[in-house]
């Protein structure tokens, strides 16, 4: 009986050691993720996961120079990237050792034309 206890115990520690466990993949990054911003995206995902969460919604990504730009097709979550830019900013650049500028870009969505009304705006008034 202590044969199979033992033996059954380093068999189980055995397979879970020797398999690789599974990477999750978050729900919405996009595919075509470089690898220049993995290692971006894995730290937003551990100190600021709100923020990861809004460039999981990004349809691509790249890093250009000191640029990085991540093109959206809801103007929403490029809005809350917008709004978030000085602190994607600071970890890119202490990422990366050098200043890097965040920039959105927004992808078969329709801008609001600059001038129309907005929201609760009167049309026509004097």
């Amino acid at each position: 009986m202590e044969e199979v206890l033992a033996g059954g115990g380093s068999a189980v520690a055995q397979s879970r050691g020797s398999a690789a466990p599974p990477t999750p993949q978050p729900r919405n990054r996009a595919t075509t993720q470089p690898q220049d911003l993995s290692a971006l995206t894995e730290r937003l995902s551990k100190s600021r996961p709100l923020i990861a969460g809004y460039i999981d919604h990004a349809t691509s990504g790249r890093k250009e120079g000191n640029r990085i730009i991540w093109t959206f097709d809801d103007s929403t979550y490029a809005d809350y990237v917008n709004d978030a830019k000085a602190t994607l900013e600071q970890l890119a650049a202490a990422l990366y050792g050098e200043k890097m500028t965040i920039e959105t870009k927004l992808e078969g969505a329709t801008q609001p034309q600059q001038g129309a009304p907005r929201r609760g705006e009167t049309v026509g008034a004097p």
